[in-house]
């Protein structure tokens, strides 16, 4: 009797042992799997932030290189390189920031021109309408004074014939005098500054567009001699993203760079 209570009870643990090992052998998987999802969507997430494949990189994945390896890394390095890339693209991307300063600037310039000599069309058109409106007051005084020229001066409407030839006289004097001021505006009123502006701020603009298009030739270069494959927009794109604050920028240019970070 007693052994067979003693069988039963091994049986029982056996069984208790083998439960338990299973559970655990399970909650193990479990936590495995949850590991491994997340570090395959950590993976992805890294992915998506650099944008490209690191195959496609090529050398250029030394642009992950932490910021104290850029600041001491030999110039004929990859690192500094990439560092000489990072300075010549921060003077592209200041460059091309004045030259849309500058195309602005123009912009400007033109519109002010183009109301100055809008302004100077609404002068020359007084002067038309001034030159018209004495001509019709010369030809109402020249009706006025054949009028009373024909008329009699023992008639009665002989008196209003002279006054029609003195009100006639009167209007054309007004006439002539609005058309001397409307000539003394028109005179007065140049747009040499306004045109010269233009002429300033197109050479202005002509000149920061080349050199905007210089500076991003040797950024452009800097990038190519750094890598050891084609750089597409898509890898310079990551790169630069790469490259965010781990250089440090001449005064010039870090208004428009992240600050590098330690």
């Amino acid at each position: 009797g007693k052994s067979a209570g003693s069988a039963g009870k091994s049986a029982s643990a056996g069984t208790a042992r083998a439960s338990a090992s299973t559970s655990a052998a399970t909650v193990k998987s479990t936590a495995s799997g949850k590991t491994k999802s997340k570090a395959i969507v950590a993976s992805a997430a890294a992915k998506k932030i650099q944008g490209t494949h690191p195959s496609k990189l090529g050398a250029l994945n030394a642009a992950h290189a932490s910021p104290k390896a850029f600041a001491h890394a030999s110039p004929n390095s990859r690192v500094g390189k990439l560092r000489t890339y990072a300075m010549e693209n921060a003077e592209s991307l200041a460059a091309a920031a004045e030259a849309a300063a500058a195309k602005a600037a123009l912009a400007d310039a033109q519109a002010a021109l183009a109301a100055a000599q809008a302004q100077q069309a609404t002068l020359q058109d007084a002067v038309t309408a001034a030159a018209a409106t004495v001509q019709q007051k010369e030809q109402a005084l020249t009706d006025a004074q054949g009028a009373l020229a024909s008329t009699d001066p023992a008639d009665p409407s002989y008196a209003d014939a002279q006054q029609a030839v003195a009100d006639a006289q009167s209007a054309l004097a007004g006439a002539q005098s609005a058309l001397s001021d409307a000539q003394t505006a028109l005179a007065g009123y140049s747009t040499a500054d306004q045109e010269q502006a233009v002429a300033d701020a197109q050479t202005a603009a002509d000149a920061a567009e080349q050199e905007a298009a210089l500076q991003e030739t040797e950024a452009v270069n800097a990038l190519q001699a750094a890598a050891n494959k084609d750089v597409t927009p898509e890898v310079r794109a990551t790169v630069d993203k790469l490259l965010e604050g781990k250089v440090a920028l001449p005064p010039t240019t870090t208004a428009s760079t992240t600050p590098v970070t330690q």
